[in-house]
């Protein structure tokens, strides 16, 4: 089987693993759930074992007889007597081109373990740059956009259908009524629960008045765990932001807040967005937050 071949069919797998995980539907992007579990497309992990791999044939640590020991040493010779690369010397020399490694480190031979960090770390710079570029211009990733780095967060370990809720509405995937009645004719795009404004996640969360006892609860725990300055700041903030910092996803408020204070403000989210449904539910309307008919 060809490596293309074989790569993406891993590649695959293990976006249908995740897309298992986090509940996403199959529209959903894939940078964000790889964001929600610190997970990284498949290819960043290939190409370091590769060049890990180069190390140790560089520094002899593999036998001379080895298959792959024959075709570096061949292509070694190659490149001293200025022969043209072959393929996988060719695929390499691309690899340090793409995460700027320094050949140096091989060629004073200044350890394995030296190259085997130096090419760690830069193999996660540009993945961690990849990533960002990769969730530019989505405007259902508005609010995801604001996590500094993919990272699992152990909030609702054991409860997955919250689980599910929160990431859905992290990643615009909420299916609400003012996102679902752009490719919908059958959806109207009111509030279900007000039936005054768009319907949106920044409606629901921060402005519904037919949510006020649900909302408070959130807040109360989310103010409470923020500090006088944090408070002011939050009021400050655009709606947007205000969503970043209440959905976990700025990396310096999620530092402050205690992991139980998370939980109680996601198992409110789910509360309030539950209350939701059952209204949807209620008048007919379709269901928004678990992709009911």
């Amino acid at each position: 089987m060809k490596r293309n071949n074989w790569e993406s069919k891993i590649d695959t797998i293990q976006r249908d693993v995740a897309r298992r995980i986090v509940g996403g539907h199959r529209g959903c992007a894939i940078k964000a759930m790889y964001g929600e579990l610190g997970w990284r497309d498949i290819k960043y992990e290939l190409d370091k074992r590769l060049l890990r791999f180069l190390g140790r044939m560089w520094v002899g640590g593999v036998p001379d007889e080895r298959w792959s020991m024959k075709v570096f040493l061949e292509g070694l010779e190659d490149i001293r007597k200025g022969r043209a690369l072959t393929p996988w010397w060719a695929r390499v020399s691309k690899k340090f081109d793409e995460y700027g490694l320094d050949a140096g480190l091989l060629i004073r031979k200044e350890g394995l373990q030296k190259w085997r960090t130096h090419v760690d770390k830069q193999i996660a710079s540009k993945a961690l740059v990849d990533w960002g570029k990769g969730m530019e211009g989505m405007s259902t990733l508005r609010y995801y956009r604001k996590k500094p780095t993919p990272k699992y967060e152990p909030y609702l370990r054991d409860d997955w259908e919250k689980k599910w809720e929160l990431f859905r509405i992290r990643t615009g995937q909420a299916m609400l009524n003012g996102i679902r009645s752009k490719w919908d004719c059958n959806t109207e795009e009111w509030c279900v629960v007000c039936k005054e404004i768009r319907e949106t996640e920044e409606h629901l969360l921060l402005e519904c008045k037919g949510l006020t006892l649900e909302r408070e609860v959130v807040m109360r725990a989310f103010e409470g765990a923020l500090d006088e300055r944090g408070k002011e700041e939050f009021r400050g903030l655009s709606q947007v932001d205000k969503m970043g910092w209440m959905l976990g996803l700025d990396e310096g408020v999620a530092k402050r807040i205690g992991k139980q204070t998370w939980k109680r403000i996601f198992v409110g989210i789910g509360r309030l967005l539950y209350k939701r449904d059952r209204l949807a539910d209620k008048v007919g309307w379709r269901k928004g937050m678990l992709g009911g008919k």
